[in-house]
């Protein structure tokens, strides 16, 4: 399994309870799971943009390439025995495109979906 570098929005109670969620799936391999505010990633928050890292979770594979939206979310899951099967129907050309639409949707309204706050409104 691959190391992965997961950059996401620590001051969001949504993104939070979604990240808590992924913990708890048993994901496989050397995952850091590290909110875009740490400085400690200040290279890649600079690299990615501040305004990116509002809109998505970012995935960063050993070879440093970028997963972002539903790709990042789907890369996580492929790390799951008990969710790989998902992660590969995500990854079909139609359903890939659903998955990104969706995943665009919730980000752009997490505020209103989840009873968690989040500092950005």
């Amino acid at each position: 399994m691959r190391k992965l570098l997961v950059l996401w929005d620590g001051d969001c109670g949504f993104c939070q309870h979604s990240l808590d969620w992924l913990k708890r799936q048993r994901l496989q391999g050397k995952i850091q799971f590290t909110s875009f505010h740490d400085p400690k990633v200040k290279k890649w928050t600079d690299k990615i943009g501040k305004k990116n890292l509002q809109k998505s979770m970012y995935v960063i594979d050993e070879n440093k390439h970028l997963y972002n939206y539903a790709d990042g979310f789907r890369i996580l899951l492929s790390h799951s025995l008990r969710w790989k099967w998902l992660s590969f129907l995500m990854g079909l050309p139609l359903i890939k495109q659903c998955c990104n639409i969706g995943y665009r949707w919730i980000a752009n309204n997490r505020f209103r979906l989840s009873k968690h706050s989040c500092k950005l409104k």
